[in-house]
């Protein structure tokens, strides 16, 4: 499993902008065996990229100190 984080801040900091991408590849996972074996490990789970993308603004300062 991969993660990478980018991002940025702009507008004297209260506009930040980024993304993120996760890839997880091939891995192990638990079943029973037909046989009556026990456990076995198999390898069925197909890899995959998730991306997402985020944003947030900073309207106004909630607690200001005097």
């Amino acid at each position: 499993m991969a993660t990478l984080t980018i991002g940025t801040r702009l507008m004297d900091e209260k506009l930040t902008l980024g993304g993120r991408i996760n890839f997880v590849g091939r891995r192990p996972v638990e079943g029973i065996s037909g046989n009556q074996s026990g456990w076995v490990t198999l390898t069925k789970c197909e890899p995959y990229t998730v991306v997402d993308i985020f944003a947030s603004y900073k309207f106004s300062e909630i607690c200001r100190q005097s």
